[in-house]
């Protein structure tokens, strides 16, 4: 569930039959204990793990982590990070933009909210109030901004990758220190 309609219909917008619905989230009657909110590297480290971005990654003791903390929580949210913002993580797993940088990004974008219900309790506080399917000047508009917002998403990269070259980590110098740390901490790769 993402907190932007016009997002969300932008990414149902390319679908054959682009349906979206209008939702109460009950998030009151949830536990806060069993709330999640991501932000900075742990949602970084969360995203790259689900993704399953690079086996390598997902070999490391923190990518489990990340995979074993959501597990612990009926609701997670965080940062949207939708296909538009794909070249930026691809650019980040590829060594041309920085973890900064990325988040950069992210900022800059600006998708709203994801709000992901992990558990049939969550779900149960989910109220459908409006379906619809997406036609006419909706989902042309839809479109419209789906395309705005990847060439938006380009330059945003493109700067970025300008802006923070050399300022944070690399997506392969973060694996490689976080094996370092791992290794001197005796943490074991449980395969």
């Amino acid at each position: 569930m993402g907190t932007d309609l016009t997002q969300a219909k932008s990414l149902v917008s390319s679908d054959d039959m682009p349906y979206y619905y209008k939702l109460k989230f009950k998030l009151s009657e949830i536990p806060k204990e069993k709330i999640l909110i991501l932000e900075d590297k742990k949602w970084l480290n969360t995203v790259l793990a689900c993704r399953h971005a690079d086996p390598e990654y997902n070999k490391l003791h923190v990518a489990k982590k990340a995979l074993k903390r959501i597990n612990k929580y009926d609701v997670i949210i965080g940062v949207i990070a939708d296909d538009k913002m794909r070249e930026a993580m691809a650019s980040y797993i590829d060594n041309a933009l920085t973890d900064k940088g990325l988040f950069y990004c992210l900022t800059r974008v600006d998708y709203g909210l994801q709000v992901v219900a992990k558990t049939k309790n969550a779900c149960s506080k989910i109220e459908i109030l409006e379906e619809k399917v997406l036609r006419g000047q909706e989902l042309s508009g839809a479109i419209d901004f789906s395309s705005e917002k990847r060439m938006e998403c380009r330059n945003i990269v493109n700067d970025a990758k300008k802006e923070f070259d050399g300022i944070g980590q690399t997506f392969y110098g973060m694996i490689r220190k976080q094996k370092q740390r791992e290794k001197s901490r005796g943490e074991r790769d449980d395969r």
